[in-house]
């Protein structure tokens, strides 16, 4: 699965709560979609539910997953599984500032996390090394915001933050449009 932060398709869950897990990003290489919800089970609101097409993954690559001290659960779904991890209990705050989007405003620990999974640095077409997306939404500096602003055509608060807030229907896992996606 190659990440691109600015794909509709995919959620903010994937490179804002997926590293809290504490589980190496290559092994999530074959999923087809990460959550931050599940509709069926509402209590376990600070996890993250990634779905895996069981035609495209191997048993053996599923049960490696037991081995992470975050991982929950898995259910199949036809053709599909949905693991659930937890969210380590160090991260539960930046879970909730997730919510909010509140991305700069993550624990250092929790930016360390994420800094594992994505690099803070990439290069542009020539080749320069340049900070990414997700380092400028972690730590956005005053050139970002005016960036942001000229685009916007408006004025914005100093401590605003640059990336919009999670959608929460496209974050959470629902059985209900489950189907309609993989038919």
């Amino acid at each position: 699965m190659k990440l691109k932060i600015n794909n509709n398709n995919e959620t903010k869950s994937v490179f804002f709560l997926l590293p809290l897990t504490l589980v190496p990003k290559t092994y999530f290489n074959k999923a087809k979609a990460i959550y931050a919800f599940n509709s069926h089970k509402p209590k376990l609101d600070h996890h993250v539910f990634v779905l895996f097409d069981t035609q495209e993954v191997e048993t053996h690559e599923l049960t490696r997953f037991e081995m992470f001290n975050t991982y929950l659960d898995c259910e199949y779904f036809g053709d599909h599984v949905l693991l659930t991890f937890e969210i380590h209990k160090d991260f539960h705050k930046d879970h909730k500032r997730f919510m909010k989007g509140k991305y700069s405003r993550f624990s250092e620990k929790a930016k360390n996390a994420i800094g594992n999974h994505f690099s803070f640095r990439i290069k542009d077409e020539s080749g320069k090394p340049i900070d990414s997306k997700i380092f400028k939404i972690l730590f956005p500096k005053n050139e970002d915001r005016e960036y942001l602003e000229d685009l916007l055509g408006t004025q914005l608060d100093e401590d605003c933050e640059i990336f919009d807030s999670p959608d929460l229907d496209k974050e959470t896992f629902n059985i209900n449009n489950f189907y309609k996606l993989f038919q």
